[in-house]
């Protein structure tokens, strides 16, 4: 389980790839290896791109984050995070701290999506 969620925190925070793997681990604690979700697991994590530039990017930071918004993406990195020590702690710190800072922007997705609402036709 550990290398899974290391890999999950690898990727883009933005990503759904933590929650994937604590679900994974939710199926296992509660009934067991089903192959069939395993397999769907392993082939998310292998078939969905990996952007690690945040990774490469990271200033390694120690300190904590305790005030995190409704965001499902953030929310499921922070429990991930805290699951394990890890290697790279400090920098997957840093990245939840940017995504914490950054939470509050808009994507262009949800931009598109109010100029969309807004266009009466």
């Amino acid at each position: 389980m550990k290398t899974l969620f290391n890999l999950s925190l690898m990727d883009n925070i933005n990503f759904y790839k933590p929650l994937m793997a604590l679900a994974m681990k939710e199926i296992i604690e509660n009934i067991g290896w089903v192959d069939e979700i395993g397999y769907l697991v392993i082939s998310y994590f292998t078939k969905q791109r990996y952007d690690l530039s945040q990774l490469e990017n990271a200033i390694e930071n120690e300190s904590e984050i305790t005030e995190i918004s409704e965001n499902i993406s953030l929310l499921a990195y922070k429990k991930v995070l805290e699951s394990y020590t890890y290697k790279n702690e400090k920098k997957y710190r840093a990245m939840l701290l940017s995504g914490v800072k950054n939470q509050n922007r808009l994507t262009q997705w949800q931009i598109d999506d109010e100029i969309l609402n807004s266009i009466k036709f």
